[in-house]
């Protein structure tokens, strides 16, 4: 996209969203380039990640992927799905409610 290989610095020491926030913030630091980064993470978690890297003092420029959205072309009218649950909706769930949680922890 036309970003030179030497303005993109890619933080992969982190296994969470705190470390991932504090270890930036250190890069940063070291590198004295300022406080602003733009936070690519999927959709459901850039809520978490935008408040954990604001409260880590850092200014972001958010850009979410990985949308989990369904094509209205896809849906179509069948009482099975009204009846029977669907292992992707408990799927969905369970991403929805660690969302939630660790934004709730987060907010501690």
């Amino acid at each position: 996209m036309g970003v030179p290989d030497k303005d993109i610095i890619v933080e992969s020491e982190s296994r969470n969203t705190l470390e991932n926030a504090t270890f930036t913030k250190e890069i940063l630091n070291k590198k004295a380039v300022g406080k602003n980064v733009l936070l690519i993470t999927s959709a459901i978690h850039m809520p978490r990640s935008k408040y954990i890297f604001n409260k880590m003092g850092m200014i972001v420029d958010i850009y979410p992927v990985d949308f989990k959205v369904r094509r209205h072309e896809e849906v179509s009218f069948d009482i099975t799905n009204y009846v029977f649950p669907k292992i992707g909706a408990l799927e969905g769930w369970d991403a929805l409610i660690h969302e939630w949680v660790g934004l709730m922890m987060a907010k501690l």
